[in-house]
């Protein structure tokens, strides 16, 4: 009994900083190793292939957050988080890629998915300026550092954002030619993007 009231008041003592610490953490090892049993579950297949190298590149990039919070000197933190954004900048391209592949439409949109890898090369270069991000601000008071980005940023985050449109949109117009059992997974995909 005693240990349950111990458990409870170290659960009501973690503040707000651990909770979003922690949140990056959790984030990164679920997303990375759901990738890995996909992947491990079926090498061959492409959706997995994809899915694998999706769920990386996510979880790569939201354990930053977490990064930049733990490492106690600025300049190393800064470096972690740049170093996560590379992922960061090349998820739109991985997302949209395996976005064509659950849906079946891969061959229609070579165009499209050739530019958004270009784009996220393009934007990789930048990822270790302050063009990109130019530093750290910090949420007071609970002392929790968070991106002060640079102007190139707002660059992915509008690429970033006409990708996770263009996914959306994908989804849905699939959802709707399909039917059965392939229309609910479609349709629970969008969903959970879609949130």
């Amino acid at each position: 009994l005693s240990s349950f009231f111990l458990n409870q008041a170290l659960l009501f003592s973690m503040t707000l900083r651990d909770i979003f610490i922690t949140s990056g953490l959790y984030s990164f090892l679920t997303t990375v190793l759901l990738g890995l049993f996909v992947l491990l579950y079926d090498r061959k297949n492409p959706l997995n292939i994809f899915y694998g190298i999706f769920a990386l590149t996510a979880g790569s990039w939201s354990i930053g957050s977490s990064l930049e919070n733990l490492i106690e000197d600025e300049t190393a933190a800064l470096w972690a988080l740049r170093g996560c954004y590379l992922f960061g900048v090349i998820l739109p391209a991985v997302f949209i890629h395996f976005t064509y592949i659950v849906t079946g439409v891969a061959r229609v949109n070579r165009q499209s998915l050739m530019a958004s890898y270009s784009i996220s090369l393009l934007l990789i270069p930048f990822v270790f300026t302050d063009l990109f991000i130019e530093g750290f601000a910090v949420i007071q008071p609970y002392g929790f550092r968070i991106t002060k980005p640079g102007p190139v940023y707002y660059v992915f985050l509008l690429f970033f954002s006409v990708v996770c449109a263009r996914i959306l949109i994908l989804m849905y117009a699939a959802a709707n030619k399909t039917s059965g059992i392939q229309r609910k997974q479609l349709q629970y995909f969008f969903i959970a993007h879609a949130i």
